[in-house]
């Protein structure tokens, strides 16, 4: 029982730590966005000095995020050295979330199976 638990702990620190980074990046990503937008405000959901994103800012952020882990990991998605593992989330979920946001891989190399088609 002692194991079971110090494993659970282990993972769930694990996770703690990912989710930290994930929220240090999306951070780093506003104030990127805010920059490139030079302050100005778009639309009546927008408030540039608050810091909140129009739903369309936020598609966008987890589209760059998504991509940025599937080119890390080579387009992978499931296993350990997967895009999901690295994102923290299953890959189910995952290959979901890139069919609704429309995400592809660019060119598939000749000989890479497995590569879903969205």
């Amino acid at each position: 029982m002692v194991d079971g638990l110090l494993g659970f702990l282990v993972e769930l620190s694990g996770r703690v730590v990912r989710l930290e980074a994930e929220n240090r990046y999306l951070r780093d990503e506003v104030r990127r966005l805010e920059a490139a937008s030079g302050g100005e405000t778009r639309g009546p959901g927008r408030a540039g000095e608050t810091g909140i994103l129009t739903r369309d800012d936020l598609r966008r952020v987890e589209r760059d995020n998504l991509r940025r882990a599937l080119d890390a990991c080579d387009w992978r998605i499931f296993g350990p050295r997967g895009a999901a593992a690295r994102l923290g989330m299953r890959p189910t979920t995952l290959a979901s979330r890139l069919k609704t946001l429309g995400l592809r891989r660019a060119v598939a190399r000749t000989g890479t199976p497995g590569i879903p088609e969205f």
